[in-house]
């Protein structure tokens, strides 16, 4: 269950609905028509992919800052 989690919340096809989820910031319907369509699982695996993209995008935001702060 974990393993197929983490293999839909990464998978290429996954991150654009993540993405859009990120964007749209109205989680409680956008969640409630993925599970409408894809079940409780694709929920939680687009949740996740959401939160990996924010994550990653803040990282390499703050690795860039570091960068131009050494200049």
């Amino acid at each position: 269950m974990l393993g197929a989690l983490f293999i839909l919340a990464t998978s290429a096809l996954w991150l654009p609905v993540a993405a859009m989820l990120w964007l749209a910031y109205d989680w409680n319907l956008l969640a409630a028509l993925v599970a409408s369509f894809f079940g409780v699982e694709a929920v939680f695996a687009l949740l996740f992919g959401a939160w990996y993209l924010k994550y990653t995008t803040s990282l390499r935001r703050a690795h860039c800052g570091q960068l131009q702060a050494l200049r």
